[in-house]
């Protein structure tokens, strides 16, 4: 046990002598629950469990120094600059290309706003305007410009992600050279090999390898927006060993869990894991006992005859 661990033990004994003395008070005896090692691997593991949250970027806009690159995701980017008399905004073409931030300053509205625009620059030296709308103080720590993905952003995750292993959650994986989906595997360890600008409408791209078969793919992340919380790292990577939850599966069951297929005689809990939740439940009981239809999204069925896969009546 290294010194971070006798630490965090030494908490975890404290948090529970309050509770022995409670109950020996409670019952005129004093006495100490023995501690045995499965509370200690308890309490490590509950650690482990929680190791996924990444530390959240936070980069507001009075802090931005000139030379901070975004990534712009779209062509359609140049909608969101002021026209300029040194260049046509048609004739713009920013996607895929990164752009520097120089500054801002303020723009007077009609109702005597001083509102915030930021100067970038493009690769060809463009002067390029985005006029906010909004007054400085209004601008939140989590402002961001749109179809623009601020790259030290993307650094602060490759930092805290490239070369470590984690249990992917999600089987929606994509071909690492394109978007294009591609049949992935589900709660297998995977290496992240590099953390990369997304698209518009994701912000990050990591790269993985499987552990298991070397197969290389990619997956797109929320870097925590709130309407994005299915995206978020800890909501599709877990830094424990899914199998080790489930040591009651037999390990042909768990390669078909982990492949999202159903077999019959599997129970609902075991297609639950695999397909995930249903969009709708049906039950419908008769002499023979309690009939249950599962359907999902893509229009599949499953029936269970008293809580077992029957895909042989389904």
């Amino acid at each position: 046990m290294n010194f971070s661990e006798k630490i965090s033990f030494t908490r975890f004994l404290l948090l529970l002598l309050p509770i022995a003395i409670a109950a020996g008070c409670s019952t005129g005896v004093e006495s100490v629950r023995h501690i045995t090692d499965r509370d200690v691997e308890r309490h490590f593991e509950a650690t482990r469990a929680a190791a996924p949250s990444l530390a959240p970027f936070v980069d507001s806009l009075p802090r931005w120094r000139p030379g901070k690159r975004f990534y712009v995701t779209d062509h359609q980017a140049r909608l969101l600059f002021e026209n300029s008399a040194d260049y046509s905004l048609d004739t713009l073409r920013l996607g895929g290309t990164v752009v520097t931030f120089t500054g801002f300053d303020h723009a007077t509205t009609l109702d005597n706003r001083r509102v915030v625009r930021i100067i970038l620059r493009d690769a060809s030296g463009h002067r390029l305007v985005y006029n906010t709308g909004k007054e400085l103080e209004a601008l939140t720590p989590d402002f961001d410009i749109p179809l623009l993905i601020d790259l030290d952003m993307v650094e602060h995750y490759a930092r805290l992600l490239e070369g470590k292993t984690f249990y992917i959650l999600s089987r929606q994986w994509y071909h690492p050279h394109n978007e294009q989906p591609i049949a992935g595997r589900k709660y297998v360890a995977v290496t992240i090999d590099s953390v990369l600008p997304g698209n518009k409408v994701v912000p990050l791209r990591l790269m993985f390898t499987d552990v298991g078969t070397r197969r290389k793919a990619m997956i797109l992340l929320s870097a925590g927006d709130d309407a994005m919380k299915t995206r978020t790292f800890d909501a599709l990577f877990s830094a424990n060993d899914p199998r080790r939850q489930h040591r009651n599966i037999t390990d042909d069951t768990w390669r078909m869990i982990v492949d999202g297929k159903v077999k019959d005689g599997m129970t609902k809990d075991e297609c639950r894991l695999s397909l995930g939740e249903p969009r709708n439940i049906r039950r419908a009981p008769d002499q023979e006992g309690m009939h249950e239809f599962w359907i999902f999204d893509n229009g599949s069925t499953l029936r269970f005859d008293d809580g077992v896969l029957n895909l042989i009546r389904n």
